[in-house]
């Protein structure tokens, strides 16, 4: 599945008249823990968005979920100024959070998850907080492996 977070449109000005180039961020997941973003540039909005998709999916990285529906723990996410706060929610809570966190979380197969950006809300910078949180998620089993 795929989803696009961001559309960006630039444009330089040269003397035979103006360049528009396009820039795409996808976050591509197939429901069950996997999830890949990647950024895109082309011509036209297909192009980078199609580009954008063919690096996700070569940058996929796994989710660790308790009973298949949340995290195991709190665990906090930084970029640049951009901190993301994610909180472990009972089953049929859903997902509260802001619209780019809600399409990761739905990507990588969470349902009850309570979440908070704080300082720069860019949706790239957010994209990139969210994946450093969820990396940073452990089981109880990696703990105990970590620990001794």
């Amino acid at each position: 599945q795929t989803r696009v977070i961001d559309v960006n449109r630039t444009t330089k000005v040269t003397k035979g008249g103006d360049l528009t180039n396009f820039t795409a961020m996808v976050v591509v997941g197939n429901g069950d823990g996997v999830i890949g973003f990647a950024t895109g540039k082309g011509a036209d909005v297909g192009m980078a968005i199609d580009k954008a998709y063919r690096k996700a999916a070569r940058s996929l990285t796994y989710v660790q979920r308790f009973e298949d529906h949340t995290i195991y723990h709190e665990v906090r996410g930084k970029y640049c100024k951009t901190i993301c706060v994610m909180l472990p929610a009972p089953s049929g809570d859903g997902i509260v959070a802001n619209d780019t966190v809600e399409a990761i979380c739905t990507l990588a197969g969470i349902k009850n998850i309570k979440a908070k950006i704080h300082g720069s809300h860019h949706p790239h910078n957010t994209v990139r907080a969210v994946f450093a949180a969820l990396e940073a998620v452990e089981s109880p089993e990696d703990v105990a492996r970590r620990t001794g």
